[in-house]
């Protein structure tokens, strides 16, 4: 099923680029958010569900292939997250973040989730199929960055929401509506980092 999806994913991705690079019709001064993310997020999800059977796998043929498709499209998903995190930035800078998308500034945490946990997978993957030695120093230093980050965009995020009046209108006001459950995601994707984070970084202190 990950690799079904890794090829429709493939699709779409190469469809959307084709479009906007022929017609250029990629508006900068409309994505004053952080709502482009979501391919990132897409990505990185493929490119965890694919580090499963990398990981787990008892073939080293299949280990191999799982972890080169992960790999495959974490490196596509760091390259874009660049360039879309660039635009954004530049485009909230000049024009201030929208404020019906601002819950959009936390997207990067279950992102950030997701590529930990790929890397974590990785790396049992080429302990469990190619003997490869783990570094429990490795890992605490990969968990406590993730984390790090995490906990900072969160921290930022929720003081811009607050400012905007993001909570007070579209969380519970009048103008309330099912984008706010988007907010559930981050919320979820930290607290299950934290247990990586509390099995694998502290790992290194038992």
């Amino acid at each position: 099923m990950s690799f079904i999806l890794s090829v429709y994913a493939l699709k779409v991705l190469c469809d959307y680029f084709t479009r906007i690079f022929i017609k250029g019709d990629f508006k900068l001064s409309e994505k004053n958010n952080f709502t482009q993310m979501i391919t990132i997020f897409a990505l990185t999800m493929v490119a965890v569900g694919l580090a499963a059977p990398g990981a787990m796998s008892h073939h080293k043929e299949i280990n191999a292939i799982g972890m080169f498709s992960s790999i495959f499209f974490l490196s596509i998903a760091v390259i874009l997250m660049v360039i879309k995190m660039t635009t954004a930035f530049k485009s909230t800078l000049e024009h201030g973040v929208d404020k019906a998308t601002s819950a959009s500034l936390w997207m990067m945490v279950p992102i950030l989730t997701l590529m930990g946990i790929t890397v974590i997978r990785l790396s049992m993957g080429l302990h469990h199929g190619f003997e490869a030695t783990l570094s429990k120093p490795s890992f605490f230093i990969m968990t406590s960055v993730v984390i790090s980050l995490q906990m900072f965009i969160g921290l930022i995020g929720y003081k811009v929401m607050k400012a905007v009046g993001y909570f007070r209108d579209h969380s519970q006001g009048d103008d309330a509506n099912a984008g706010s459950f988007a907010l559930i995601c981050p919320d979820v994707a930290f607290f299950v980092f934290g247990m990586f984070f509390l099995t694998f970084g502290w790992y290194i202190t038992a």
